[in-house]
């Protein structure tokens, strides 16, 4: 009997373990998300694959990412695209969803029926980027500012702009932070037109941006 349960136990952990890394990995590969550039215009073209899909129907692209060996370093896409021009910006990041070295990355584009191309990318990191790593956004809490920092000493702001860009409030102010988990929230303390508005969190020298609606 115990041998049963154990098996069972087993067979349970096992699927909620490849659950979870499929899930994970699939969080990262959706259109919309790698759809979404870098806020460095620079970095944006390094890491950025751009193909036009000129069918008249749908085209399959299968988008992969190696290293300078050959040995895949991230299964980025695979998806049935409609005619039209596409970008995708790759986050730095390998299938175990952690960030990968310097360096040139060399990447495929199979489509429509078996064609490929072949190109390379080109991976660089500002001095803080890596030192904090950002939870997903959850649409029930988008005023929520959820972070993990991994170094100590992280000079961080938490700014709020109007679509102007002119600062308009301030949740955190040329604070230095240091290994942990945080959590922040906007809430603002005085009266503020209804609109969208940008939350800004600036760490050293990396941003971060969300657009939000404030509807009071």
């Amino acid at each position: 009997m115990n041998m049963y349960i154990n098996n069972g136990l087993k067979i349970l952990w096992l699927a909620a373990f490849f659950l979870f890394f499929f899930s994970l990995n699939l969080a990262a590969q959706t259109v919309d998300g790698l759809s979404t550039p870098p806020e460095d215009t620079v970095d944006a073209e390094r890491v950025r694959i751009w193909f036009p899909v000129e069918t008249t129907g749908k085209c399959r692209l299968d988008i992969t990412i190696f290293n300078k060996a050959g040995k895949e370093v991230r299964h980025l896409i695979n998806f049935l695209a409609k005619p039209g021009y596409y970008n995708f910006y790759w986050d730095k990041k390998d299938n175990s969803d952690s960030f990968v070295q310097s360096g040139i990355y060399p990447y495929t584009i199979k489509y429509c029926g078996g064609k490929t191309r072949k190109r390379e990318l080109t991976v660089q990191y500002s001095k803080w980027e890596k030192a904090v790593i950002f939870a997903p956004l959850d649409t029930s809490k988008v005023f929520d500012i959820v972070f993990k920092i991994i170094e100590d000493s992280v000079p961080t702001s938490i700014i709020i702009c109007n679509r102007r860009g002119i600062p308009t409030d301030t949740v955190l102010l040329d604070s230095l932070l240091d290994k942990g988990d945080y959590q922040f929230e906007w809430a603002p303390e005085r009266k503020i037109r209804r609109g969208n508005y940008m939350i800004k969190v600036i760490l050293g020298d990396y941003l971060y941006k969300r657009e939000v609606t404030y509807l009071p």
